[in-house]
C-alpha cells in the first residue's frame, strides 16, 4: 500500500485542496514547514523533520511519520470543514483516523437516510455538507 510522507509530493496535494504554508521564523530557522487552509485559523499541519503532526486550537490531535490514501483524504477533510462540522466529525474526542473513517461510514448512512425521507432536520444538513466535502477530494 503506498503510503505519503512529509515531501514534496505531499506539499503539492495539500496545495491542491486549499492549504497554504504558514511557517513562521522558528519554522524556517529548524528547517519545518507548517500548513493551514485558508480562513481556518484554528488547524495546522506542522512537517518538523519526517514527522507530521496536526493541531487543532494549538493542540496536538495527531502525530505520524506517513499517510495512507485515506487518512491523507480524511486530513484534507478534517481541515476543510467548519468548526460544527469537525466537532461532528470528532464527537468531542481528538482527531484519529480510525474514528473519523467510523464516523464517515455512519455520517453516509445517515446521509443516504435523510434522502429517501426528505429530511432537513440540522443533524442530516450537516451529514450532508461533511459527506459532500469529503466525496470532492482529489488526490
Amino acid at each position: 500500500m503506498y503510503t505519503y510522507t512529509a515531501n514534496e509530493e505531499l506539499v503539492a496535494l495539500l496545495k491542491k485542496n486549499n492549504f497554504v504554508e504558514s511557517n513562521t521564523i522558528g519554522d524556517i530557522i529548524k528547517e519545518n514547514r507548517r500548513f493551514k487552509v485558508l480562513g481556518s485559523a484554528y488547524r495546522e499541519l506542522l512537517f518538523d523533520n519526517n514527522q507530521m503532526i496536526i493541531y487543532d486550537n494549538e493542540v496536538v490531535q495527531l502525530q505520524t511519520d506517513s499517510l495512507t490514501k485515506e487518512e491523507l483524504r480524511l486530513l484534507i477533510l478534517f481541515f476543510n470543514l467548519k468548526r460544527e462540522e469537525v466537532e461532528e466529525l470528532k464527537q468531542g474526542l481528538p482527531f484519529e483516523f480510525s474514528k473519523a473513517l467510523n464516523r464517515i461510514h455512519a455520517l453516509s448512512e445517515e446521509f443516504c437516510i435523510a434522502i429517501v425521507l426528505s429530511l432537513k432536520d440540522p443533524q442530516s444538513k450537516c451529514a450532508r455538507l461533511i459527506m459532500n466535502a469529503y466525496n470532492r477530494i482529489t488526490l
